[in-house]
Parts: structure tokens; sequence; C-alpha cells
């Protein structure tokens, strides 16, 4: 199946917070907080299945925790770039 392109400065933005590893390998939570007109969602690609889509959003701020189910410490954000002026 064709998909249809995303539109022109969209992206996928992928963090990995410094002591993610060290977090989930003591059981300790992993957050991730943006505030950003310009983010669309965040996921936690490495969850289970049922996890994977990990963000909400209160207004402009979106916050993550990253599911006991990952593998590894990754976020995933698709943003609207701004435009160069």
């Amino acid at each position: 199946m064709r998909s249809t392109p995303s539109l022109a400065g969209r992206a996928l933005v992928v963090i990995t917070p410094l002591t993610g590893s060290w977090a989930l390998t003591a059981q300790q939570p992993v957050l991730l907080r943006v505030s950003s007109a310009g983010v669309r969602g965040i996921n936690c690609p490495n969850a289970a299945p049922t996890e994977v889509l990990c963000g909400s959003a209160a207004g402009q701020t979106w916050t993550a925790t990253l599911p006991r189910s990952a593998t590894s410490p990754v976020f995933v954000l698709q943003a609207d770039l701004v435009p160069p002026s």
C-alpha cells in the first residue's frame, strides 16, 4: 500500500536521555517533558505494542514516561519544524 508523504517541515526527532540506561537498570522512571506547539506526538518504540503510545499533552506541554516494558530508553517525537526565516 502506498502512503501519502507527510507535510513539508514535519520531522521525527529521536531522544535518548543521558541517564535512561541507568534508570531502566535501576527500575527508576524515565520521563520526558517537552513544551512546544510544534510537537504532534511522542511514542516509545521499544516498549510493548500496547504501550508504544506513551506521550500525552496538556496544552503545549507533552509528557511521556518510558514504560517498564521498554528495552532501551528511546523516545520518538513527531514535530512540525519552524520554517527558516
